[in-house]
């Protein structure tokens, strides 16, 4: 589970957010999102996170389920819980036994 910190912005569990977000330090999906993402800080989606859209995100942790692409990474770390069906760019990739990626990779 990521941790939080005092600029770490949380999508809890029972909440569903439909539409673009920015912002520009840390933020933690624990619920759902259907909409594109930016940033230059990190992402977390924890094991209850769920994404559906495009990521523009520096640092990306997945523990749960993204189905979109990610684009303009420099890291991506998918856990052994973690689920990415999609297309992926970045200039560091780790992926733990167990973890699942469907897609094109290129690194940058």
């Amino acid at each position: 589970m990521a941790e939080k910190t005092v600029n770490s912005t949380v999508v809890s569990e029972d909440i569903v957010f439909r539409g673009e977000i920015s912002y520009d330090n840390h933020l933690i999906i624990e619920g759902q999102v259907e909409g594109s993402i930016r940033s230059s800080g990190r992402l977390d989606i924890s094991a209850s996170g769920r994404v559906i859209g495009d990521i523009f995100v520096k640092q990306v942790s997945i523990e749960g389920f993204l189905q979109g692409n990610i684009k303009e990474a420099d890291s991506v770390l998918i856990h052994k819980s973690g689920n990415l069906n999609g297309d992926l760019e970045t200039r560091e990739l780790q992926i733990e036994r167990g973890g699942k990626h469907t897609g094109l990779t290129l690194m940058k």
